[in-house]
């Protein structure tokens, strides 16, 4: 069996080997890619020199393509692997337009056409110059509208990075924004956050200031600012500065949410890699909200730069059918995605079909094996057995040869009963009609022994006027009968009675 484990080994192995796949986030100065590898989250992450990316747009292609290979490595320790990495890739949101809007409730085509309408009529610039995606983000039954959240960004910044990641071995099958990645990741991780509420998101890093509004588990609102903007040429802000931006825009942003949706915001969430401390301290002083930091359910312990990559690497982990989410990912390269999967499966057949038929033919010969080997050990057996059997097969018929004897002689003994016997049977007949009875059946071995009666009647004093006629009468001796032998029934009394009959001189 040697072969066999060898084809079984061969095919286990290859079955259970997955294709890396994770979330991709690109920002300024990082690369950041994170996936599951069947147990646990792996994340690995690269520094990007200085100009190299700039605002969410590459100033630098060659660059980045040099550090996105070794990114790949890193990935797969090293080993030359030849299939490219499927990555959904997070931006950010500096360069996306995003735009929530509410509809009425539209049934199938209709409702998709009207969003697509809208998606064109909220576009920033000629829709030739965009790629564009769309999602409902929420449905009011009560009002009868659904809310949908639009998402724009130019064609030239997916189409360079779409092709930088492709050179250097990855496969784009979505993109999104950062704020995205990140809602995704708070809504299925998070702990304490219903989707039933309304949040505040401050997310703070090396790069950027984004405040988030969370609602209902979607992301309603954004608001971003770079700190070289915050800066204003500067190389330091100050804390004076830092503490009337960061209550200057959660204002804002808390005033925007109150004039368009009716739900208090119930806290405030902090996504922030430095001054928790003093960004607490400064929400406590100005605003009448709680603030807490973003905690996850994961069983690892995860630092808040990489919860964009996390968020994309969950999508990453979506079967793209059930994967619902906007997209600002190109046609081409989405139709690029799906021929590499159709490849890809072609690819598994062909392996797999050789390793199936090998196990086919070695399960089929070790079968005729097998079943040779039953038929020559039942073939003896049979016969050590065949004995036994014939011994049990006897039995059964001496059996059945004894039952019928049996009865052969009770049919004897019934046309050999004495004549002298008739007439006391029709004298009871006689008395069953008198006293108002059913007869149901008798039991008795033969006439010369005891018979037992067997009948139903309507009273008790038919069944006791019965008693004291056979008592009475010369043809019958022996008169058994108690009261206890009357049971009640749903069609009345039943009863039995004992007795002999006794035989009449027939001339």
């Amino acid at each position: 069996m040697s072969y066999f484990s060898f084809y079984l080994n061969s095919l286990v192995k290859f079955l259970k080997a997955q294709v890396i796949s994770g979330g991709l986030e690109i920002s300024d100065l990082e690369l950041r890619f994170a996936y599951f590898d069947g147990r646990r989250w792996q994340m690995v992450g690269l520094k990007l020199p200085t100009g190299i990316v700039q605002g969410g747009k590459i100033l630098d292609s060659e660059q980045l393509g040099q550090v996105l290979k070794r990114l790949r490595l890193e990935v797969f320790k090293g080993k030359n692997k030849k299939n490219r990495v499927p990555v959904v890739l997070s931006l950010s949101s500096l360069g996306i337009y995003t735009q929530v809007f509410s509809l009425p409730i539209l049934k199938g085509a209709t409702l998709e056409e009207a969003i697509k309408l809208n998606v064109r009529m909220a576009s920033p610039m000629d829709q030739a110059l965009v790629y564009s995606g769309y999602q409902v983000i929420g449905e009011d039954k009560e009002k009868g509208k659904v809310d949908v959240l639009a998402a724009f960004i130019a064609k030239e910044i997916i189409d360079g990075f779409q092709r930088v990641l492709a050179e250097a071995g990855f496969l784009v099958i979505a993109v999104e924004s950062r704020s995205m990645s990140l809602v995704r990741l708070m809504r299925q991780q998070g702990i304490g956050i219903s989707r039933h509420d309304s949040y505040a998101v401050v997310v703070l890093d090396n790069e950027n200031l984004d405040f988030v509004i969370l609602r209902g588990g979607q992301l309603y609102f954004e608001y971003i600012s770079s700190w070289s903007e915050l800066k204003g040429g500067g190389r330091e802000i100050s804390l004076t500065d830092f503490r009337s931006t960061i209550t200057r825009n959660l204002r804002q942003v808390i005033n925007y949410y109150s004039q368009h949706w009716p739900e208090k915001i119930q806290e405030v969430i902090l996504v922030a890699v430095g001054l928790q401390d003093e960004v607490k301290k400064i929400v406590a002083d100005n605003f009448s909200l709680e603030v807490k930091d973003l905690q996850l359910r994961f069983d690892q312990p995860i630092s808040a730069e990489w919860f964009s990559a996390l968020g994309g690497g969950i999508r990453s982990t979506m079967a793209r059918g059930g994967d619902e989410d906007l997209s600002l990912l190109g046609v081409s390269a989405r139709d690029e995605y799906r021929q590499e999967r159709i490849e890809s499966f072609f690819g598994f057949w062909r392996v797999a079909i050789p390793v199936f038929l090998s196990l086919l033919l070695v399960f089929f010969l070790s079968g005729f094996v097998f079943l040779r080997g039953m038929d020559k050990s039942l073939t003896r057996e049979i016969g050590g057995v065949e004995g036994d059997a014939r011994i049990v097969e006897l039995n059964e018929l001496r059996a059945q040869a004894e039952e019928f004897n049996r009865d052969i002689a009770m049919i004897a003994s019934i046309r050999k009963v004495d004549r002298a016997k008739l007439p006391p049977l029709e004298k009871l007949n006689s008395l069953v009609s008198k006293n108002s009875l059913t007869f149901t059946r008798f039991a008795f071995r033969d006439f010369n022994a005891s018979l037992t009666f067997y009948g139903e009647a309507r009273s008790k004093d038919n069944v006791i006027n019965f008693i004291e006629d056979l008592k009475n009468d010369r043809q019958f001796s022996d008169v058994r009968f108690s009261l206890t032998d009357i049971k009640e029934t749903a069609q009345g009394l039943s009863f039995s009675i004992i007795f002999s009959i006794v035989a009449s001189k027939v001339e």
